[in-house]
């Protein structure tokens, strides 16, 4: 009977497994929140950063509503590829600092060395996988699509704008930033890039011309929330009983408001804009609740099966404001040339990691800037941004990689033939080197995972003196990386004397 204890948690994994894997079906789920959008901006048009204010594509209306109202009929069809090259280097850890199979095997402690039962169930150290960088999702295909409309009634426009992933429909990767990490891998992985930009992002907006010069404009992002609930019943207590087993998944559609206001008026013998804007935060969330039954099994008074549940949260973006100012030289009708520059805000201290945990982060700010110059068939584009960590040093359990960033991109636009127009578009971003020491002075140091012990006959044991942890990111690690991106595409417009 001592084997049913040992069972029962078998069992316990077993259910959450099967959970999970019931969580496949969600790549027929109808959308997922991805940052895509966010880091690598505006595909189908000049400026990737500043495209609120160009406005000359459908992507303006998954940043910047408002200003569609300045903009002909037109739709785009893109085509981008990513490539991440990702760089994690870990320092040399001290060999006292492992967990000797001598004192994981002890399994006994020096009389008042713990408070209560062990907290953390560390492994081994020579038993664990080598540190490395978690390498899911270094590469991605995307299909941009979108659509502006011409006016309705007068002065309101609709557009709407997606990026289809064409390697990868969906990737939800959980992970863990502390000694937790040692039971999935044994490894770090970039919080906000890698698979962070896996998944579909899809929008829709309006837009309404209160007045020639003044605009506003309102739209909804699309996320997704899935509950996936698993059923084990277990026949027999025996180990080849085979079990049967009830996966059920529900994907509800979740939508994140934004808005957007922009005026413009005549300035210096051209056309100067003001723009400002706002998203709501947006994830995607899963949770998974199941229950494991044993044929017979005694369970405890008023249970009748043993219960397990889990959640996480990916690719989670907070509260978004955003401001800018642009010029046109010689204005909308015979624009020659133009120059734009904003700043952006985030409340990143309200960020969730993938284990729906409070990351302690911080708000942040970022600033970009951009000019562009039209010409009889060709328009050229430079924008640039930077964009800071807002991950503290990570001096203490939590190790979350996340370099700063700056990024260049250059675009251009080629008139075909009336209405239509080939664009093309090369970023390159620099995630700036960094390094992140841990300190056991921090509010939250590294602990010892393996208090001291002690043998058989009750006398300590040597290897057990001294901090000894499993923590991946213990002493420290250095990160930094580049990310390039391509995108050629199409844009079919309405013709010049069209509205």
């Amino acid at each position: 009977m001592r084997r049913l204890p040992l069972l029962a948690r078998a069992l316990r994994a077993l259910s959450a497994l099967s959970a999970l894997g019931a969580l496949g079906a969600l790549g027929a789920a109808p959308a997922g929140a991805t940052p895509a959008l966010s880091a690598l901006g505006a595909l189908d048009q000049l400026l990737p950063w500043e495209g609120e204010a160009l406005g000359e594509a459908p992507s303006v209306a998954a940043s910047h509503p408002a200003g569609l109202s300045w903009t002909r009929a037109r739709s785009s069809f893109s085509l981008t590829f990513v490539r991440q090259e990702l760089s994690l280097r870990y320092l040399e850890r001290p060999a006292s600092a492992d967990v000797p199979a001598s004192v994981y095997d002890a399994r006994a402690w020096r009389p008042g060395a713990l408070p209560g039962p062990l907290p953390r169930k560390p492994a081994p150290t020579a038993a664990l996988p080598a540190r490395a960088l978690s390498a899911d999702g270094l590469q991605q295909a995307l299909l941009g699509v979108g659509l502006q409309g011409a006016p309705l009634d007068g002065a309101l426009r609709v557009g709407v704008y997606a990026l289809l992933p064409l390697h990868r429909f969906e990737l939800q990767s959980p992970a863990f930033v502390d000694e937790r990490a040692q039971h999935f891998g044994n490894s770090l992985k970039f919080e906000r890039w890698g698979d962070a930009l896996e998944g579909l992002s899809a929008t829709a907006a309006l837009a309404y011309a209160l007045t020639p010069a003044l605009s506003v404009g309102a739209g909804v992002s699309m996320s997704t929330s899935a509950v996936a609930s698993s059923d084990v019943f277990m026949p027999s207590a025996g180990v080849d009983a085979p079990a049967l087993i009830s996966p059920r998944v529900e994907v509800s559609t979740a939508l994140s408001a934004f808005g957007s206001v922009e005026g413009r008026r005549r300035l210096l013998g051209g056309e100067g804009s003001l723009y400002a804007s706002a998203h709501a935060p947006e994830s995607s969330e899963v949770r998974g609740e199941g229950a494991a039954r044993i044929w017979g099994y005694p369970y405890p008074e008023g249970q009748d099966s043993i219960p397990q549940s889990f959640a996480n949260i990916y690719r989670m973006l907070p509260l978004r404001a955003r401001a800018g100012a642009a010029w046109r030289a010689g204005g909308a009708d015979a624009e020659r040339w133009g120059l734009t520059a904003s700043a952006g805000w985030a409340r990143w201290s309200r960020y969730l990691n993938r284990a729906g945990e409070a990351a302690g982060w911080s708000d942040q700010w970022d600033a970009s800037a951009g000019a562009w110059r039209r010409g009889e068939r060709l328009d050229l584009g430079l924008d640039a941004r930077y964009r800071p960590s807002p991950a503290p040093e990570q001096v203490g359990r939590a190790s979350y990689v996340d370099p700063s960033q700056l990024a260049v991109a250059a675009g251009l636009s080629w008139r075909l033939r009336p209405g239509v127009t080939f664009v093309a578009q090369a970023q390159g971003h620099r995630l700036l080197p960094r390094e992140d020491r841990k300190d056991p002075r921090a509010a939250d140091p590294v602990v010892d995972e393996l208090p001291a012990a002690v043998d058989p006959q009750g006398a300590p044991l040597a290897a057990s003196e001294g901090l000894q942890t499993n923590n991946p990111g213990y002493p420290g690690y250095r990160s930094e990386g580049w990310v390039w991106v391509g995108t050629i595409g199409v844009r079919l417009e309405a013709s010049a004397g069209a509205p």
